[in-house]
C-alpha cells in the first residue's frame, strides 16, 4: 500500500512506528488483495486502491500550519486506521460464522458496552423479518420476505449473503476495532492475522478507536478516551491527536465520491441484481470531477451529471451529507483544540461544499427531468378503513385492548417522569380513579351504548396528537422526543411499554365510526379535546379544563354492543364437542364393547386436553387483556364490575415465578402456578400454542410473563401471537425448566425406599409439574433401582446400570402381595404405577407396551401428540416385552374387536400359573424379574393389576427430554439420587449453590 510522501517522512522518524505500520500493511494488504468481498459482489470498491485513496485524501485534507503538530505517532495511527477502517467488509464466509460463535467476553472492549455478536445477530434478524416491500426491494430486488440463513454456509444463496452483508454494513466500524485488538476471526473461531503481537505499543488501540469512529459521531468517543487517558485526552494521548485524526479519516472517507470508484469496464461484464448497489455504482458514476476552485480555497466543488431523478436526489444528499460532516468536524475541532494556541493549527483544508447540483433551476435546464421529489405520501380515509378488519380480523374487543394498553403505558410514563424529577402522584392535581386505568360500557338516556378507556397517565400535547395519535403507523415511543425523556444513555427503555407498532387508533374504530379524546399532558395547564371520524379532514383541537391523563370514547355501533354484551353474560361453552369420557371407576364388566367404526365411540381415555381450536370462541376472554395488579385496571359493563382473571403482582417479589435472565429483555419470568400462559408486558397473549416447545424438549410449557421494555419480543402485529413457532429464547427457558425439575427430585423424591411395597405409597403423589404425566398417572416421571431413583429417560436408565425396566401397574389398595415386599434386585430398573385399569385403560397400555396402533379412532386423532407428549415409553428403543396379567383380564380383553386381531399377531403365552398369564411380546431376552415366583406366591387380588418388564436396544438415542437428562448428569454428576438419607444430603450440599435459585418455589 502506498503511503504519501509527507505521511511516510514523519513515519520514518521513529523505527518502531515505522516497523509496527509496515508489519500491519505486510499481513492484511494480501487478506485485502485476494478479498472475494463474499458479502458484498456488487460494492464499489472497497480494495487497496480504495485505501490509498482514503490516505492520500487524508494527508491532503491537513492545512500546512497543522503539520508542524503532527507527529510520527499521528501518522502511524492515520495509516494504520484507514488500513483497518473498511476491512470488516472483506470478512470470508468461515469468518463471519466463527464470529457469531465467538464468546462475547473473549472480544469484549472496554468503556464501548457492545452486545454480544450474536444477540446483535439475532436482533437484526428480527428487524430483517419486518422490512417493508421498499426495504426488500432496495436490498435484494425482489418483495421476498427474509427467512435466516441456514448454518452452513455452503448452502447460502446470494440473498443470504446480501443480508449478511448489510448486517455487516452497518457494524463494520466496531468489527475494524476488535479486528485490530484481537485479530480476523477465521475458520473454527480460529483468530488468524493478529497484529497486536507485533508490538506492546498502545497506538494500535487508538487505531481501532479511530478507525471505528468514522461510524458514529465523534462526540460520542470524546468521553472514551477522557475516561480511558485522563482529563485532556481526547486532545492528545500518547503524543497522538486522536480527535483530529478521527476528523481526518471520517472527512477522508465520505470524499471517496468519484466515478473512478465504479468503473463503466466493470458494469460491463457484471449484473447488479440489488437495486442500493445499481444505486450506488451509477451515483459513482455519475461523478464527473472534484476540484478545488480559486475563488474559494476552502471550498472544494463537484461536478455531477444525473442520469435520473433518484440518483439526482442522492447526489444531492451526499454532497448535503458532506457539508455536514464538514461543519460538525470544525465545530468539534474548535471545541477541542481551539482555546490552545499551541494545538489551534490542527485543521483541515476544506470548510465547505459546492456543486453544480445546488442551484436546482439552473440544472434543470440541463437535465431530461424535472428535479423534484414524488412520492406516493400518505394513504386517504377509504384507505384507512380498509386496512382496519384485514389488520384486526375484525374483532371489536381487540379495539378495547388497543385502548387498554396505551392506556397502560401512558402511566408507566408517567411514574417514571415523576421518578426522574424526584416527585410523587401526590404532587400533582388529580382526580379520584377507582384504579389507574378504568375500562367500561355503559349506556345513556337515548340507548347509546359508549366504551370508554380512562386513565391517570401522562396525557397528550398537540403534536402528540398530530403526529403521532392521528397518524397510523407513527409511533411516539419511536420517537426521538420520546426517546430522550424515556430511554437510557445506553438507549434502553427505562418504560414497560405495551404499545409498539403506532396503529392503536385504528382499532378503535372497531368498536365505532368516531372517538371523542380528552387529555392532558402533565406539563400542561389545560387540557386538550377532540373528536373525529376516519373521514375527518381537519379536526378541531379544542382547550378544555380536565385533571391530567387521557379519556377515549367511542359510540359504540349497534351490533358492536349486541356482541361484546353476548360476551358478558355467557360463559364458555364447549358442550358441542362429543367426548364421551369412560368413568375411572369403571370396571371390566360395565364397559361395552367399543365399535372402532362408529364416530359415535370416541372416547377421551387418557385425560388429554382436547384440541379446542375448532370452537369459535365467544370472546369473553378477549375482555381479559390484562393480567398485572400495578398499573390497576378496573373494568365494568353497564354497570357490572368485571375481575380479571389474572392479577399478577411484582414477579420480581413472587417466589412462585422464577425470574430468568436475558440479554434482549429486562426480565422473562415463568411459573406453573396460576397465570396467562404467554404475556408480555401484562398484555395476554391468547393465540399462542405452546406445543411447538413441548414437542422440541419434551416438557410441559411453563407459563411466561416477558417483561420487555425495548420491544424485542417478535409479537406479530395484531399482538394476537409470535411470528415465530416458539418463543425466542426457547433453549434458555428449557435449560431453565430443566434444571428446577432437578431441584424438585432433590427435594420430594422419597428416602429409603427397598422394595416396591412403600414405592406404590411414595411415589403415588410425586408429580412434577415440568413433565408431562401419563393420563392422570403421577408415577409416570421416575424409575428406581435398588440404590436410588431417577428420571425416566434412557441416557440415565443406561448410566444407572439397568438392564430392564419392570413396571407394576398395581392399584394403591391392592398393596396384600406378599411379593412387593421383597427386595429390591440389583441391575433392574422399577417403575411403579398406580391407575385403576377399564377394559379401554388397559387396552391402551397394552398397545402402548406392544407398540400397536391405537385403534379407536380419538386414540388415531391424538396419537401423533400422545406419543411425544404423554409416551411413557416413547423415548426407548424397546426390542420386546413381557407383561403378566390375570388370566380373567386377558379373556375379557381379547374380546374387544378393535383389540382382538392385533393382539393375537404379536403376542406369545409363555406360561399360565395361579390365575395369572405370562405373555411375550417381539424379542425378549431371559427374565431378570423373576414372574413365576411373584405368580405362584400372589393370588390375584385386582384383575386389573399387571406386571411387565421391557427390554430395550441400549444404543437407541433418544431425542425428547434430552436437556433434563444433561442437566442431571450436569448438576448431580450422578444418574440415581441415593436413597440413603445422609448421600442425599450430601449431595444437596454439593449442588446447593447451583440449585439455590429454584429451591424457594418449590418449598411453597
Amino acid at each position: 500500500m502506498k503511503i504519501p510522501d509527507r505521511l511516510a517522512e514523519l513515519l520514518g522518524r521513529n523505527q518502531e512506528f515505522d516497523g509496527l505500520v509496515k508489519s500491519a500493511i505486510a499481513r492484511i494488504e494480501p487478506w485485502i488483495t485476494n478479498s472475494r468481498l463474499p458479502f458484498f459482489p456488487e460494492y464499489t470498491d472497497h480494495g487497496i486502491e480504495h485505501l490509498e485513496l482514503v490516505l492520500a485524501t487524508a494527508s491532503s485534507l491537513i492545512r500546512d500550519q497543522a503539520w508542524s503538530v503532527f507527529t510520527p505517532a499521528d501518522s502511524a495511527v492515520i495509516i494504520l486506521s484507514i488500513l483497518f477502517h473498511d476491512c470488516a467488509m472483506h470478512l470470508t464466509e468461515d469468518g463471519f460464522v466463527a464470529l457469531l460463535n465467538i464468546p462475547w467476553r473473549d472480544r469484549s472492549i472496554e468503556d464501548m458496552k457492545d452486545r454480544a455478536w450474536h444477540i446483535e445477530w439475532e436482533d437484526f434478524l428480527g428487524e430483517a423479518s419486518r422490512f417493508d416491500g421498499r426495504k426488500l426491494n432496495s436490498l435484494f430486488g425482489d418483495l421476498t420476505p427474509v427467512r435466516p440463513p441456514p448454518s452452513n454456509p455452503s448452502e447460502w444463496t446470494n440473498k443470504d449473503r446480501l443480508l449478511i452483508g448489510e448486517f455487516l454494513r452497518r457494524h463494520h466500524p466496531r468489527l475494524a476495532q476488535e479486528i485490530v485488538s484481537f485479530g480476523v476471526p477465521g475458520p473454527d473461531s480460529a483468530v488468524q492475522l493478529t497484529v497486536a503481537d507485533l508490538s506492546a505499543t498502545p497506538l494500535l488501540s487508538l487505531a481501532g478507536l479511530v478507525a471505528r469512529s468514522h461510524g458514529a459521531p465523534i462526540r460520542r468517543f470524546l468521553p472514551v478516551l477522557e475516561r480511558r487517558y485522563g482529563s485532556g485526552g481526547h486532545r492528545a494521548c500518547r503524543n497522538v491527536h486522536v480527535t483530529f485524526l478521527m476528523v481526518l479519516v471520517r472527512v477522508a472517507d465520505y470524499l471517496q465520491v468519484q466515478a473512478e470508484r465504479a468503473p463503466q469496464q466493470v458494469l460491463a461484464v457484471k449484473s447488479l441484481t440489488s437495486p442500493a448497489s445499481q444505486r450506488e455504482w451509477r451515483a459513482h458514476s455519475s461523478i464527473l470531477d472534484i476540484r478545488q476552485t480559486t475563488e474559494d480555497p476552502e471550498a472544494l466543488h463537484i461536478e455531477a451529471r444525473p442520469p435520473d431523478v433518484e440518483i439526482f436526489f442522492k447526489v444531492r444528499d451526499w454532497i448535503r451529507g458532506i457539508q455536514g460532516e464538514l461543519d460538525d468536524s470544525w465545530a468539534v475541532l474548535g471545541e477541542v483544540y481551539g482555546r490552545y494556541s499551541e494545538l489551534a493549527p490542527l485543521g483541515i483544508v476544506l470548510r465547505r461544499i459546492r456543486s453544480n447540483t445546488d442551484d436546482i433551476e439552473a440544472i434543470s435546464a440541463t437535465l431530461k427531468f424535472i428535479p423534484k421529489r414524488a412520492a406516493f405520501r400518505a394513504a386517504d380515509a377509504d384507505l384507512l378503513k380498509l386496512l382496519i378488519g384485514p389488520l384486526y380480523g375484525d374483532n371489536p374487543s381487540i379495539g378495547m385492548r388497543e385502548l387498554i394498553q396505551n392506556a397502560v403505558d401512558a402511566v408507566r410514563e408517567l411514574n417514571v417522569l415523576l421518578n426522574d424529577r424526584g416527585l410523587t402522584r401526590a404532587d400533582l392535581p388529580f382526580e379520584a380513579s377507582a384504579a389507574d386505568v378504568v375500562a367500561s360500557v355503559e349506556k345513556d338516556g337515548s340507548g347509546q351504548h359508549w366504551a370508554t378507556v380512562s386513565d391517570v397517565g401522562l396525557g397528550m400535547t398537540a403534536d402528540v396528537i398530530v403526529n403521532y395519535f392521528l397518524t397510523a403507523g407513527a409511533s411516539f415511543r419511536r420517537s426521538e422526543d420520546w426517546r430522550k425523556s424515556f430511554e437510557t444513555s445506553e438507549g434502553k427503555s427505562k418504560v414497560l411499554r405495551a404499545g409498539r407498532f403506532g396503529i392503536g387508533a385504528l382499532a378503535a374504530f372497531l368498536l365505532g365510526n368516531e372517538i371523542h379524546v380528552t387529555t392532558r399532558h402533565v406539563d400542561s395547564l389545560e387540557g386538550i379535546s377532540f373528536s373525529a371520524t376516519v373521514e375527518t379532514e381537519f379536526v378541531e383541537l379544542k382547550k378544555c379544563n380536565r385533571s391530567i391523563g387521557t379519556s377515549v370514547r367511542i359510540p359504540l355501533n349497534s351490533d358492536i354492543a349486541q356482541r361484546l354484551s353476548k360476551a358478558i353474560e355467557e360463559d364458555w361453552d364447549y358442550s358441542n364437542r362429543q367426548i364421551v369420557q369412560v368413568d375411572e371407576n369403571d370396571n371390566l364388566n360395565d364397559v361395552p364393547e367399543l365399535d372402532p367404526n362408529d364416530s359415535s365411540n370416541d372416547v377421551e381415555v387418557l385425560n388429554i386436553t382436547p384440541d379446542y381450536s375448532e370452537i369459535d370462541e365467544p370472546g369473553l376472554s378477549d375482555w381479559d387483556w390484562y393480567c398485572l395488579a400495578t398499573p390497576s385496571l378496573s373494568r365494568s359493563f353497564l354497570g357490572a364490575q368485571i375481575d380479571q382473571r389474572y392479577s399478577l403482582g411484582e414477579l420480581d417479589a413472587d417466589m412462585r415465578w422464577k425470574r430468568m435472565d436475558h440479554n434482549y429483555y429486562d426480565g422473562i419470568f415463568w411459573s406453573y402456578e396460576e397465570g396467562p400462559p404467554l404475556a408480555c408486558n401484562g398484555i395476554i397473549i391468547p393465540s399462542h400454542d405452546d406445543q411447538a416447545w413441548r414437542d422440541e424438549w419434551g416438557l410441559i410449557c411453563p407459563n411466561i410473563h416477558v417483561r420487555d421494555p425495548d420491544g424485542h419480543f417478535p409479537l406479530n402485529l395484531q399482538r394476537s401471537d409470535l411470528q415465530t413457532k416458539k418463543v425466542p429464547f426457547s433453549h434458555e427457558l428449557a435449560i431453565d425448566v430443566a434444571r428446577s425439575f432437578c431441584a424438585f427430585a432433590l427435594m420430594k423424591t422419597p428416602l429409603e425406599i427397598a422394595s416396591l411395597q412403600p414405592a406404590i405409597a411414595d411415589l403415588h403423589e410425586l408429580d412434577a409439574p415440568h413433565i408431562p404425566m401419563q393420563g392422570r398417572i403421577h408415577t409416570s416421571q421416575w424409575f428406581f433401582a435398588s440404590d436410588g431413583i431417577s428420571f425416566l429417560h434412557p441416557d440415565l436408565f443406561r448410566a444407572a446400570g439397568c438392564r430392564t425396566l419392570v413396571i407394576a401397574r398395581i392399584a394403591k389398595n391392592s398393596g396384600q402381595y406378599s411379593y412387593l415386599s421383597r427386595p429390591l434386585l440389583p441391575g433392574l430398573g422399577y417403575l411403579v404405577m398406580d391407575q385403576t385399569l377399564t377394559l379401554a385403560r388397559l387396552d391402551l397400555w397394552i398397545r402402548e407396551l406392544s407398540d400397536l396402533p391405537f385403534g379407536f379412532s380419538s386414540y388415531e386423532r391424538y396419537a401423533g401428540r400422545w406419543r411425544r407428549a404423554h409416551s411413557l415409553l416413547g423415548q426407548f428403543n424397546r426390542i420386546g416385552t413381557r407383561i403378566l396379567l390375570t388370566k380373567n383380564a386377558l379373556n375379557r380383553y381379547e374380546k374387544v374387536k378393535t383389540a382382538k386381531n392385533a393382539w393375537r399377531l404379536v403376542n406369545t403365552i409363555e406360561w399360565e400359573s395361579n390365575g395369572w398369564v405370562l405373555v411375550q411380546v417381539g424379542n425378549c431376552d431371559a427374565e431378570s424379574f423373576p414372574f413365576r415366583e411373584f405368580a405362584d406366591a400372589s393370588s390375584p387380588v385386582n384383575i386389573t393389576d399387571t406386571l411387565s418388564e421391557c427390554y430395550f436396544d441400549v444404543e437407541s438415542k433418544p431425542i425428547l427430554r434430552k436437556v433434563v437428562a444433561e442437566q442431571w448428569r450436569m448438576i448431580f454428576g450422578q444418574p440415581l439420587l441415593p436413597f440413603a438419607a445422609n448421600e442425599r444430603q450430601k449431595l444437596h450440599c454439593a449442588v446447593e449453590e447451583i440449585l439455590k435459585p429454584y429451591f424457594a418455589a418449590i418449598n411453597i
